[in-house]
């Protein structure tokens, strides 16, 4: 029938979709999804590493292809390998591969803070009490936008609850797809949402955002926004403190050369 009606490319996604091969055999994971979904938002913390010192030991210019080649080996990892998908970019929004993404750059930003800036920038005590605290309501409000229901709402119990919800609905004359979700057959509030991703319909809903892992709706709207404010300002408080401590450590060429010159003064007096 796909052959007929010339619809192969849409006949194999959703053959894709379902998890299956061109024969319609499901495709088989190297891991349970539950230790799959541990390893891929462990990974990128680990892979984070290895493109970090590979970016400290080579020299700029090979440095920055081989980070690059590890990034790339690590999304083939993850879409290849522990998802066993065709493609690079099918199925990653569903994961908490962004998500991992995110807690292994807070990971590596706290590491190099504390055994680093800590030490070359110690006259910046109250920037460093200010990022102190905004790293820790980052972190907070991250997990608590990725573990938050985002505003679920909640399907018919039975068959008889759903009778009764069509039935009202369609005597109201409101039974359309602002009220009624086809997907989860349930009624739908003002304002709410299906998410194709989750699979289910959220109230006041935003959009489904792969960097939770999660849909912002009804219930973690405000630590979701509280968390992008915070990570904004962390990065830039981050990115003062770098430049203070280049500033500190390589002083400019003019007090420089006003030292040295000082300097030769008193040795040859």
């Amino acid at each position: 029938m796909a052959v007929e009606l010339k619809s192969l490319g849409a006949w194999k996604r959703a053959l894709e979709e379902g998890g299956m091969n061109e024969y319609g055999v499901k495709r088989g994971k190297p891991l349970s999804d539950r230790n799959t979904k541990i390893a891929i938002f462990v990974l990128p913390t680990l892979f984070f590493y290895l493109m970090f010192m590979t970016l400290t030991i080579l020299p700029w210019y090979t440095g920055i292809l081989l980070a690059f080649a590890l990034f790339f080996g690590m999304h083939h990892i993850v879409t290849r390998v522990l998802l066993n998908k065709s493609t690079y970019t099918d199925s990653v929004n569903s994961t908490p591969y962004f998500a991992g993404i995110i807690c292994g750059s807070m990971v590596w930003v706290l590491f190099c803070w504390f055994t680093r800036l800590v030490q070359q920038t110690q006259s910046h005590s109250f920037t460093h009490f200010f990022f102190a605290v905004t790293v820790g309501l980052c972190a907070y409000n991250f997990f608590r936008a990725v573990t938050l229901d985002p505003g679920t709402c909640p399907k018919p119990a039975s068959d008889g609850e759903l009778k009764s919800i069509i039935e009202d609905l369609a005597s109201e004359g409101r039974l359309n797809g602002q009220t009624f979700c086809i997907q989860c057959m349930a009624r739908k509030p003002l304002r709410s949402k299906h998410c194709r991703v989750c699979d289910k319909c959220v109230a006041r809903s935003d959009h489904h955002c792969p960097w939770v892992w999660n849909c912002v709706g009804s219930n973690n709207h405000r630590q979701f926004v509280l968390f992008v404010s915070t990570l904004v300002i962390g990065i830039i408080l981050f990115d003062y403190l770098t430049y203070s401590s280049q500033v500190l450590q390589f002083p400019p060429i003019q007090q420089t050369s006003r030292h040295l010159a000082l300097s030769q003064g008193i040795f040859a007096h």
